[in-house]
């Protein structure tokens, strides 16, 4: 907690975990899993963060990764941590009901969340409520999906940049409330 912090976590190689949680303004989260030449396959990336001005950055190489990340305003870093989790386990099975839950919170200001994957079969789940709120979605290969909510809030961006590969299939679902 507090304000200014910076969190980086790397992780090289198949089947790594990370989560970082903050809370807090002005803080930024960074989590690199695999590299050029070494990409890591099923790894799971989490950042929840509570506050304004924050920035979560999570950059996957590999196939089969999931990255999740929530921004929340006025919310405990434990709640935006299980928001986060929840919605990516929800979403890996289909189910999209807590979507809408979540995007009713009261938000944050000034966030920015960015998610870049490359290689196959990755899922990137985003969750910001607020206002002056930005993500970015950067995916190359083939077979991925993109999850992108965006909650309440005016002025807000959203970025989604797909390059599939010869056969890939990529389905890109928004939700912009109001």
């Amino acid at each position: 907690t507090g304000s200014g912090n910076r969190q980086t976590v790397s992780q090289h190689g198949d089947s790594n975990f990370a989560a970082q949680f903050s809370a807090g303004q002005g803080n930024r989260a960074d989590i690199l899993q695999g590299m050029a030449g070494a990409e890591g396959n099923r790894n799971i990336a989490l950042q929840a963060q509570a506050g304004a001005g924050n920035v979560a950055v999570i950059r996957q190489r590999g196939d089969r990764n999931l990255a999740a990340q929530a921004q929340i305003g006025q919310m405990s870093v434990q709640q935006a941590g299980r928001a986060a989790a929840g919605l990516a386990s929800d979403l890996r099975r289909g189910r999209t009901a807590r979507i809408s839950e979540l995007s009713s919170l009261s938000g944050g200001i000034g966030n920015r969340a960015e998610i870049t994957q490359d290689n196959d079969d990755n899922l990137a789940v985003m969750l910001q409520s607020g206002n002056h709120n930005t993500l970015d979605v950067h995916q190359s290969g083939g077979a991925a999906n993109v999850y992108v909510q965006v909650g309440d809030g005016l002025n807000r961006s959203a970025y989604v940049d797909q390059r599939a590969g010869v056969n890939g299939v990529t389905p890109i679902t928004i939700i912009q409330s109001r």
